[in-house]
């Protein structure tokens, strides 16, 4: 970055707000008092169609002109001021471990807020479950920050707008963002919800007036093709990611009664798809013989991993099995059975058996 070979200076407005560049592209800026910013593109005039984004962190406004920590490759970034804008999260929290500042969160609550008026938390809220904690973040970051605050699991985000203004950025008036694994979820003493989202970007979100998702359901559906697009309906537009997993009841046959059949080596797993509450794990062996019988509950998003903490380093066989003629889609899941393949015989019940 030698003075004389300086190319170029570009300076933005670093207001949070869509501003127009050409007949086709536009801009919205941020910038935070440590001296941090985001530039996001737009390949159209009105910032609805994302083109790159430019995100600098505080430490890179050493511009060490590398691209390194303190610095953007061949390039300098600094400005002036504090974007006032940005957003206020909420996030509600099933425990109170992390401060309440990570972790899975079971809901997000966002509002725009002066930047002056948010403060983040650094203890969590609640003497009970549900725990929260507040960040301040940048309107452009949003999605972004949503993903790794749910990481693999399924969430779904709701804006809600202004009545009447066909969902313009500027009348953004909250978000709901739902971790969408189809379970109760408190949010207060007297509220509650399930989410739901399918692989086809539909979604179901069920609001509860008390704590356990029982009486006054208001249901809220957005469609495949609304999901898709993003559209705007009802002053709502709602998409997410990732798909709710099915919920799975596993045997798991033991042959001895160590461990009351909660671990150990098992010899073999038979696993049925249940409704997402009626998993039940056992504490002791169901049986007083081998192969003695314990219950574990898991889903599809952890029975994978769930497996491989269960076999170890001992070999071991999945066969998943689906509806006929369903081309074994996902949700199309009936059973799972996994068989420990150390050649030996293994017996399954008092009439049957396996290697």
């Amino acid at each position: 970055c030698a003075a004389a070979e300086l190319s170029g200076v570009t300076t933005y407005l670093a207001d949070g707000k869509c501003h127009k560049t050409g007949s086709s592209t536009s801009y919205a800026a941020t910038r935070s008092a440590d001296g941090s910013a985001v530039i996001q593109t737009y390949t159209d005039a009105t910032c609805g169609v994302a083109g790159t984004r430019l995100t600098v962190t505080a430490a890179q406004t050493a511009n060490s002109c590398a691209a390194d920590a303190g610095g953007i490759l061949d390039t300098k970034v600094y400005g002036s001021g504090k974007t006032t804008t940005v957003y206020s999260s909420a996030y509600y929290f099933d425990t109170n471990t992390n401060n309440c500042q990570s972790g899975l969160p079971t809901q997000v609550v966002t509002l725009k807020v002066d930047s002056s008026t948010c403060p983040t938390s650094t203890t969590c809220s609640g003497q009970a479950a549900p725990y929260s904690g507040t960040k301040c973040g940048s309107t452009l970051t949003y999605k972004d920050d949503m993903a790794a605050a749910f990481g693999s699991n399924p969430y779904v985000i709701m804006e809600t707008y202004t009545a009447g203004q066909s969902c313009a950025a500027a009348q953004l008036s909250g978000i709901t963002t739902y971790l969408a694994d189809g379970k109760c979820h408190k949010t207060d003493t007297s509220k509650s919800y399930r989410a739901t989202r399918s692989a086809d970007n539909s979604a179901t979100i069920k609001t509860y007036t008390d704590a356990v998702c029982s009486t006054g359901v208001v249901v809220s559906t957005v469609s495949a093709a609304d999901g898709t697009s993003n559209a705007c309906a009802t002053d709502t537009k709602v998409y997410g990611a990732g798909t709710t997993p099915l919920y799975l009841t596993s045997t798991m046959n033991y042959d001895t009664n160590a461990n009351t059949c909660k671990s150990g080596l098992p010899s073999f797993v038979t696993t049925t798809v249940s409704a997402v509450d009626a998993c039940s794990a056992t504490t002791v062996c169901a049986t007083q013989a081998a192969p003695y019988t314990g219950t574990s509950c898991s889903s599809t998003l952890t029975y994978k991993d769930d497996m491989a903490a269960a076999f170890g380093v001992n070999p071991y066989v999945i066969m998943e099995t689906y509806t006929a003629g369903q081309l074994c889609a996902a949700a199309q899941l009936s059973g799972i059975t996994t068989y420990l393949a150390d050649g030996k015989c293994h017996k399954t019940d008092t009439a049957k058996s396996y290697r």
